[in-house]
């Protein structure tokens, strides 16, 4: 339901850094460009990059949530012509 929180399941917990950054952050802070080339080969993901530009109009605006570096995703959008904003929640693969 839009605007409802749901609450952590009794026995689990939500952990944030010194920063009150979620633990994601620093795990993908940590992990940096390891993660580009551990995934951005991806055949499955390629695929999926081609069905959207298939499907977007000439010159579209993409919000890329969860961006990480930019690459592919970011990057093959942008070299089509879109607009693309990424964002994400570590600062170190947006950077």
């Amino acid at each position: 339901m839009p605007g409802t929180r749901r609450r952590p399941r009794e026995g689990s917990t939500v952990t944030t850094d010194d920063q009150d950054r979620p633990t994601a952050a620093a795990v993908f802070d940590a992990l940096g460009a390891a993660y580009e080339q551990a995934f951005a080969g991806s055949e499955a993901h390629r695929r999926s990059l081609r069905w959207l530009l298939g499907r977007l109009a000439p010159g579209s605006r993409v919000l890329d949530v969860g961006s990480g570096t930019g690459r592919p995703t970011a990057e093959t959008l942008a070299a089509a012509g879109h607009e693309v904003l990424g964002i994400d929640v570590s600062p170190v693969m947006v950077e």
